[in-house]
């Protein structure tokens, strides 16, 4: 069984890079360990992605 490395994360010092929806954007903080991506993620009130995804994703949403 794979382990999570759990620890605090500090995403103020986590780059932040924009990108381009169809319609939006959005603003993505990635963390890579080995086998694991974690991403912060922040949507533009008229985001539409232009791609479609076809992996399995773990998502913790707050408002």
């Amino acid at each position: 069984m794979k382990q999570i490395p759990f620890n605090h994360i500090n995403w103020a010092a986590i780059e932040k890079v924009a990108y381009k929806g169809e319609k939006g954007f959005c603003i993505w903080q990635t963390i890579q360990y080995p086998g694991l991506r974690i991403r912060l993620v922040e949507y533009s009130s008229d985001y539409l992605a232009d791609h479609w995804c076809q992996k399995g994703h773990i998502v913790h949403c707050y408002y």
